[in-house]
């Protein structure tokens, strides 16, 4: 396959799942914040919160399936960029990006887990 097309192809699916999952982020982030206590129901606090406090039973099950569609969709976007890098970068980046993409797969597969123990 001609490397340019993969280049493409990677970049393309990195740029479209990233801003999928900062979609899923944000719909998420305003479904829990009105569930968060008083003190941490502003924009910065929250921020620093949701990790945490997404997994609490008064959150909706919707806002907790958002935040892990988040994940899986950063994941993939890191996948593709590793992708990329190993095709047309140097080892190097291509080691980054693949240990990045693993850290955010190990995220994805924790937030899972808690999802199903939440539910």
């Amino acid at each position: 396959m001609d490397p340019d097309v993969v280049i493409l192809a990677g970049l393309f699916g990195a740029i479209l799942s990233l801003g999928v999952a900062g979609y899923y982020y944000c719909a998420a982030f305003e479904q829990a914040r009105t569930w968060f206590p008083a003190a941490l129901q502003g924009e910065l606090a929250a921020r620093y919160a949701m990790d945490t406090l997404i997994w609490t039973p008064a959150v909706p099950a919707l806002a907790r399936r958002n935040y892990l569609r988040s994940h899986v969709y950063a994941g993939v976007a890191f996948a593709c960029l590793a992708m990329v890098a190993f095709e047309h970068a140097s080892s190097n980046a291509a080691l980054l990006f693949g240990g990045i993409a693993a850290f955010a797969i190990a995220l994805t597969l924790r937030c899972w887990r808690k999802l199903r123990s939440s539910a």
